[in-house]
């Protein structure tokens, strides 16, 4: 694939990575969650479009006459596709109350190197919640009330994963972890499930082949059919899934986030969510270790004294000079 035709696909706005005590920049400039912040345009300026054909395509890409994605051999591709290289993986996650209040909007980036174990992964959470379900049944090695920002180190030859925690307070906390993102998000092998009655064209930008699948109508699952839905995902022809997007509306019952709320207050409630996932810079970026892992590993408590299930919410965390026992439901009302 190349520089070109990812520039195409989407402009990401590049991050810091390494280097500085505080925390990477944030991944994503644009605050909208839709396809237009990732530069991905409609056809993508093809030099040519093409809605059937009939040589090889990648595994799992649907056909004409099923219109369903083999999801199984695609994640299975896109995994294998980049095991053996280097990526950055983007990804944001916005839930929204039907009266507007945003419940998640979640920020991640991601630089990975699989083939030496070395993982550089960067957050920003600015909705009510972090995660969907609550703290009592996150798997966290910090309290989730207050914070704003974690980033984590992970060096598997080294048997090594620290990370650095950002509260809205200004406080910052080090820990060794065995968890991987603390936020919710969907993955493009995640997204990829949802979606039926899938539509595929295939086009060549600057010699390289890619195939857009697209589709309106929502897999059995939470998913409402009466409400608008779409899925969007374009695949390399070696079958990494370089963008998927989807989103549409579920009743709030029918999700994990309905366990943070009362009975009478999910009842009959609907949520819209939006998910986007990109993979790019494949074989090309770089991982320096950030200069406050060195920190961690003086400052972070052992792992045997991390966070059992269930503490994330109760712990308290210093907010404003003074300890607060709040959980995120009553701490962070947004």
């Amino acid at each position: 694939m190349t520089r070109r035709a990812l520039q195409i696909i989407f402009v990401v706005a590049l991050i810091t990575l390494a280097g500085c005590n505080g925390f990477a920049a944030a991944p994503f400039e644009d605050s909208s969650p839709d396809r237009e912040a990732y530069g991905v345009d409609e056809p993508l300026d093809p030099e040519e479009i093409e809605t059937e054909f009939d040589e090889d395509v990648p595994p799992g890409i649907p056909s004409d006459e099923t219109g369903s994605i083999d999801t199984g051999p695609l994640s299975q591709a896109h995994s294998e596709a980049i095991r053996g290289t280097t990526y950055r993986q983007h990804i944001r996650s916005v839930v929204t109350l039907e009266n507007g209040t945003t419940l998640i909007d979640n920020r991640a980036s991601l630089a990975a190197n699989p083939a030496v174990g070395i993982f550089h992964a960067t957050e920003r959470f600015e909705g009510r919640f972090p995660t969907q379900h609550p703290p009592s049944r996150a798997r966290a090695d910090v309290p989730l009330d207050g914070l704003t920002a974690a980033e984590q180190w992970i060096n598997h030859s080294e048997s090594e994963q620290v990370g650095v925690y950002e509260y809205e307070n200004g406080s910052t906390r080090y820990a060794q972890t065995m968890v991987g993102f603390v936020g919710y998000y969907s993955t493009q092998q995640s997204m990829i499930h949802f979606a039926e009655n899938v539509s595929v064209q295939r086009f060549q930008d600057d010699g390289d082949r890619y195939y857009r699948l697209s589709s309106e109508t929502p897999r059995n699952n939470n998913y409402l059919e009466d409400e608008p839905f779409e899925f969007e995902a374009y695949v390399t022809s070696e079958g990494v899934i370089v963008y998927a997007s989807l989103e549409g509306t579920m009743r709030l019952e029918d999700s994990p986030l309905a366990q943070r709320f009362d009975g009478g207050e999910r009842e009959g409630r609907t949520i819209t969510v939006q998910q986007v996932a990109t993979t790019t810079d494949i074989n090309e970026t770089d991982l320096e270790e950030p200069d406050w892992v060195e920190t961690a590993r003086e400052e972070a408590p052992d792992r045997e004294d991390r966070l059992e299930p269930g503490d994330a919410e109760s712990e308290s965390v210093e907010r404003d000079g003074e300890e607060s026992d709040e959980s995120p439901d009553t701490a962070t009302e947004g």
